[in-house]
């Protein structure tokens, strides 16, 4: 970037300011350009404004590189070590994989993934890590204990990045069964659960595919070919990537749909939780659902400053049937508003058979035709004889 130039994020995406970058293509001539040439001089922006990657070396190789504050390292975890962690979390892919992978994703609301979730117990009182997601609040229970191979692997991240043993306690694992079907559209990691200033480490194994950082306005696009691209790696068997909180709150990021990619891929996504938790051993309460339906559940969400502190708790069900209510008082609102609607027009229909009504007693004595001709002249429909 040019001396005196800066870059910005909003809710727009990137908003230059001061020198523009140079770049393959003149904004005088952007209505000139096709679809495809918009989309690389956005490209050409992006990049143009961004940090440029730094190469840094890995036990004496420069297989990695820092991008803003974040790192991706090739093949973090040698073959050996990549195929042991990888061959384990296979054997539970494989029992959760559907018959039709793309039938089955089409159906996902969201992400067309399959997803594994595990927390590790904190000392205070063995509750787990939970870095909540969505409204969904039922789900949240379904936090395990990780498999020892993955605490084997998430030991040796604290190790390497020189975090304390409170760290990279959270392991969400995704599976991609194909490129065709199962990618995960640009977004942005929520942090509210994470430890301050914390990165997430997301882990890639099995097949190779492209991860990409691009803008803001790329928000659910998950085909490469239509993203504002910063900047990509293809991400293989046991390579890792960082990313970083300011990353995160400037890029989205996507692993794009690769048509014809065969081959499972497998992430794990590990983070360091220090503001969530749940307690799976509460007493069982009732959910009252928006339907009548009740359901019951025994664990309860803790929220926490820090890691320390013991945190307030709220059982699930009293977050679930909160829930149920704001659904109930939002189809009520909307019941309201749709009587009102209907009220206004059967008042009209009543008020034009009224007008109807009077224009045809006045046209009964009119043997003359002026007031008929006056009313069809005027758009008006009178009965007819």
């Amino acid at each position: 970037m040019g001396s005196g130039s800066s870059v910005v994020a909003s809710s727009n995406g990137l908003a230059l300011h001061g020198v523009m970058p140079s770049c393959t293509t003149s904004p005088s001539n952007l209505k000139e350009k096709s679809l495809k040439s918009l989309n690389s001089y956005v490209q050409d922006i992006v990049k143009a404004c961004l940090p440029k990657p730094k190469l840094i070396k890995i036990d004496g190789t420069s297989k990695s590189e820092e991008y803003m504050d974040s790192t991706y390292i090739k093949e973090w975890l040698p073959k050996s070590d990549a195929d042991e962690i990888y061959n384990h979390l296979k054997i539970v892919g494989e029992k959760i994989r559907p018959a039709d992978i793309a039938a089955a994703a089409a159906k996902r609301s969201k992400y067309p993934l399959w997803t594994k979730y595990y927390g590790l117990q904190r000392n205070l009182d063995k509750a787990r890590a939970l870095d909540r997601w969505g409204s969904y609040h039922e789900s949240w229970v379904r936090v395990e204990e990780p498999p020892d191979v993955l605490k084997k692997y998430a030991s040796r991240l604290r190790k390497q990045f020189n975090l304390n043993d409170d760290c990279i306690n959270s392991m969400v694992v995704n599976y991609y069964f194909d490129g065709e079907n199962t990618y995960i559209p640009a977004h942005r990691d929520t942090t509210a659960c994470l430890e301050d200033g914390s990165q997430v480490m997301c882990l890639s194994l099995g097949a190779s595919r492209d991860f990409v950082l691009c803008s803001n306005d790329d928000l659910g696009g998950f085909e490469k070919s239509s993203l504002s691209v910063a900047r990509e790696w293809r991400v293989g068997h046991g390579d890792l990537f960082a990313l970083g909180p300011a990353t995160n709150e400037r890029l989205l990021h996507a692993v794009t749909r690769e048509p014809g990619g065969t081959g499972m891929r497998v992430s794990v996504i590990f983070r360091s939780i220090t503001k969530s938790y749940i307690d799976t051993d509460a007493p069982a309460k009732e959910a009252l659902y928006s339907n009548g339906s009740t359901r019951v559940f025994n664990a309860e969400c803790i929220t926490a400053l820090h890691s320390g502190d013991i945190g307030t708790r709220e059982h699930l069900a009293d977050l679930i049937s909160e829930r149920e209510r704001a659904k109930t008082l939002a189809k009520e609102s909307k019941s309201a508003d749709q009587f009102e609607l209907e009220l206004q027009a059967k008042n009209l229909v009543a008020r034009v058979e009224q007008i109807e009504g009077r224009r045809e007693s006045e046209c009964k004595g009119d043997e003359s035709g002026v007031l008929r001709a006056y009313y069809n002249g005027h758009g008006c429909a009178v009965p007819r004889d």
